[in-house]
């Protein structure tokens, strides 16, 4: 009588990496919100993404690896990526984004506005 509980698996395919890291929760706090709003830039949402991103340091985790794990994070922990923009996130069909550059430009073309 309990209700099943599953997780979503995500639109973003992560490379395989050869090494365990862990992403500390204050740098997960420091990431941009963005909600998808009219008012909201953004070029300027995925400029601060990765100007954090640049400051994280793991041995053996190309930046490139980086990126696309902690761009998972809004998805998974409801961090980030809020209201229109975290519906848009789920929306995107299973495994249809294996790099960053794929993210942004996905993201750019739902968000801005000509």
């Amino acid at each position: 009588m309990y209700p099943t509980r599953s997780t979503q698996s995500s639109c973003i395919t992560l490379p395989t990496l050869t090494t365990n890291f862990e992403i500390k929760s204050d740098m997960i706090q420091m990431l941009p919100v963005f909600r998808g709003l009219t008012n909201e830039n953004p070029y300027q949402h995925v400029r601060k993404f990765k100007d954090i991103c640049e400051t994280m340091k793991y041995n053996q985790i190309t930046k490139e690896s980086l990126k696309q794990a902690i761009r998972v994070l809004p998805e998974r922990k409801s961090q980030g990526l809020k209201e229109k923009a975290k519906a848009w996130l789920l929306s995107l069909q299973l495994g249809t984004i294996t790099t960053w550059v794929e993210v942004a430009e996905a993201f750019y073309r739902k968000f801005y506005s000509k």
